[in-house]
């Protein structure tokens, strides 16, 4: 028994040291960003470099999923903003306390649109990063602006 698992140790730990190696998964989606591996020019490059890339476009996708769900409760909430303000009219003695139940939704939108921003500018950033990197390892001059 002790003799199967110094086995299994063994190779946990020797995959472990050879993770530097990529994934076929890995490999399809640096091929739809535009790297291709099968390019001479990448042959020196350290796969490390590649994971980086991989995970600037995993935090790239993530922040773009958070800016548009942010935005989409924005505008929602902006929505139903409208509808209660339009619904006044039609409230009697109650219009005021709707008008002013309408402004809740309204501030929601507001809030939810000023957590976008930051997120879409991070959204932003990771993918000039990830360009970025891209750019260096082709060996490519990438002019600032």
């Amino acid at each position: 028994m002790k003799h199967f698992i110094a086995l299994i140790t063994f190779f946990l730990i020797n995959t472990s040291l050879n993770a530097n190696e990529l994934s076929r998964k890995d490999t399809i989606k640096l091929n739809k960003i535009g790297v291709d591996l099968n390019d001479k020019k990448f042959k020196d490059v350290s796969p490390e470099v590649f994971v980086q890339i991989l995970k600037l476009t995993r935090r790239a996708n993530t922040a773009k999923f958070f800016n548009i769900a942010f935005k989409a409760i924005s505008f929602a909430s902006v929505g139903v903003s409208g509808i209660m303000f339009l619904s006044v009219r039609n409230a009697g003695p109650w219009g005021g306390l709707i008008a002013l139940l309408g402004v809740v939704p309204l501030v929601f939108s507001g809030l939810s649109y000023a957590i976008s921003v930051p997120i879409k500018n991070a959204f932003n950033r990771r993918f000039f990063e990830r360009d970025l990197l891209i750019a260096k390892v082709n060996g490519d001059d990438l002019l600032l602006q």
